[in-house]
């Protein structure tokens, strides 16, 4: 059921990133790995922000994701490339990937903001109800697939996953 998304291939294999920051101090991010839809934890990496200003994000996305692009000859690189955030942290993956050259589908999944339309499509996560936006590289506004979409499950678990494993670090 994530035929929506127009992905070039049913992904067998997805990488997960997100950004954390402690105090908005000392930023790090982690990627997680998942195979056949299972965690493959031989594929988590943490990584700790040496370059890029504590509190900007994208910069923070763009130094993690230069890394990990420059190192596709010795960790291939997965069908599909999540990034935890929305339209921006979207472009800054596709922009990421243009400049290493590489052809993969990416998109973003954020979760909706109290000022946004679409209650209609609310999932109840953490104790609340909140719509889960997937932003994709060809599409203005974020696709919001139905809440017992077994595609988004998989996507939402991905994408906490890698939030849980940053925030651990």
């Amino acid at each position: 059921d994530l035929a929506e998304l127009g992905l070039a291939r049913i992904p067998r294999r997805i990488e997960c990133y997100d950004v954390s920051t402690l105090g908005g101090t000392l930023a790090v991010a982690s990627r997680v790995a998942f195979e056949a839809g299972q965690p493959d934890k031989d594929g988590y990496r943490r990584y700790r922000v040496r370059e890029a200003v504590a509190g900007d994000d994208f910069a923070c996305l763009r130094e993690v994701l230069g890394r990990r692009l420059a190192k596709i000859e010795s960790d291939p690189l997965p069908d599909l490339l999540i990034v935890d955030g929305g339209k921006g942290q979207l472009g800054v993956a596709v922009a990421a990937l243009h400049d290493a050259g590489v052809a993969l589908d990416a998109i973003g999944l954020s979760k909706e903001r109290a000022h946004e339309e679409g209650a209609a499509k609310r999932v109840r996560r953490s104790g609340g109800l909140k719509a889960e936006q997937v932003h994709l590289p060809q599409r203005k506004d974020p696709l919001l697939l139905p809440p017992r979409s077994e595609g988004l499950q998989l996507l939402q678990r991905i994408r906490d996953e890698a939030h849980r494993f940053a925030i651990e670090y």
